[in-house]
């Protein structure tokens, strides 16, 4: 089974993307668990496959939020 792949997304692919990084790499410790995480931009992140898209939620204006009572 390969690695997840997680990509952390903000406007530029600077600041909040790359604490969204480090945000995600902490918690995937804490729990033991392995994921290839990538910080970048919108624009890149299109042509990007990846397992998880994670923004934050200042990001989120084109985006249609998904809840666990939605699924």
């Amino acid at each position: 089974m390969s690695e997840m792949k997680i990509l952390t997304v903000c406007g530029l692919g600077f600041g909040t993307s790359l604490i969204l990084k480090m945000t995600v790499n902490k918690v995937l410790t804490q729990e033991g668990l392995r994921a290839d995480v990538v910080h970048t931009d919108f624009g890149t992140a299109k042509s990007v496959a990846a397992d998880l898209y994670l923004v934050s939620s200042d990001n989120l204006e084109p985006i249609r939020k998904v809840n666990n009572s939605m699924l």
